[in-house]
């Protein structure tokens, strides 16, 4: 995955212009985008712009303009462009994060900006040169609204990829840029209650939407939880919900039918003691002329309703997706 590009530079006399192409890879971060230098670019966007001098720098990068002195090595001024240029590329757009697990732990370990302004870790010259033209174009403050957009988007089951990430930081000494108790929020639930959760989750927000037919309900569930044909029965799941009145929420038969678990599992073991925790809620509603109760996501709780709010996000992502198709 290279949206990014590469960076590729010009020189003139004591200039260098910076441009974005598509060509063949030479340095590649572990990130996965990949910088090559030109002494004569190919025709392609422009990303940026460096002055050079025998005292100062001036940089023109993506917009923002940063003047500072520069005595020491070019190549090191070179990479460190190419990391604040692909960190502003990237924390401009969390969501491409989410396509790839190794590109979501990646991002927040080796983008941080205090790894690259610590001498300790990358030397006197890289982490001053770094430091100045990050603090030029608040870096940081990028970088910490782009993980806390990662934390709101990721789903459950990808929370400890990022506790991966920000444990890894720690080991250098380094904070995570979020409150440790949102992170470990939902420690103490088996894979089960998370996986309920989940789906629960996702029901909610399908259940905001207007004007769905059924069969598209099931549709964006399948799509959003990754349903397999060969586990999950469509058309059982749309027959039960077209025989509910309200068809908000779950009953207990479609949570076993989605998660291929035992009924009676379910009912003795795991949804009473989420209720208990106040991650569920029980209402009821009428199937074949009859009372039944159904299950839905507390969205009082902030963490859950944060859960809710990033599978409509995707939802929203999806209906647009298929409507330009």
């Amino acid at each position: 995955m290279i949206p990014f590009s590469e960076i590729v530079t010009k020189k003139l006399g004591s200039e260098w212009e910076f441009y974005i192409i598509e060509e063949d890879k030479v340095r590649t971060y572990p990130f996965g985008v990949s910088f090559r230098w030109y002494d004569e670019p190919p025709e392609g966007g422009y990303a940026a712009k460096l002055e050079l001098s025998s005292k100062k720098v001036m940089l023109t990068l993506l917009g923002h303009k940063t003047e500072f002195e520069w005595r020491g090595d070019v190549e090191t001024l070179k990479r460190a462009v190419e990391l604040i240029s692909v960190s502003l590329d990237i924390f401009r757009d969390p969501l491409r994060c989410m396509r790839s697990d190794k590109l979501l732990v990646s991002s927040i370990f080796h983008l941080n900006p205090l790894i690259w302004s610590d001498p300790l870790l990358v030397g006197d010259e890289l982490a001053n040169v770094f430091s100045m033209i990050s603090n030029g174009v608040s870096l940081f403050e990028r970088y910490k609204s782009f993980v806390h957009s990662i934390h709101f988007l990721i789903t459950l089951e990808r929370l400890p990829l990022v506790i991966k990430a920000l444990k890894a930081l720690a080991t250098l000494g380094i904070a995570p840029p979020i409150d440790k108790r949102d992170l470990y929020y939902f420690s103490d639930l088996s894979p089960t209650e998370i996986k309920v959760i989940t789906i629960l989750a996702v029901k909610e927000a399908i259940d905001t939407l207007q004007g769905l037919e059924v069969n598209e309900v099931v549709s964006l569930m399948s799509e959003v939880l990754g349903l397999r044909s060969e586990s999950f029965d469509r058309r059982r799941l749309v027959r039960s919900l077209s025989q509910r009145e309200s068809k908000e929420g779950l009953t207990l038969s479609e949570i076993s039918h989605i998660l291929n678990m035992d009924k009676a599992y379910l009912w003795r073991s795991v949804l009473p003691d989420m209720s208990g925790k106040f991650l569920v809620i029980t209402e009821t509603d009428v199937y074949r002329n009859r009372e039944v109760k159904i299950y839905k996501a507390n969205t009082i709780v902030p963490l859950v309703n944060d859960l809710v709010l990033s599978y409509s996000l995707n939802l929203s992502y999806l209906m647009t997706h298929r409507e330009r198709k």
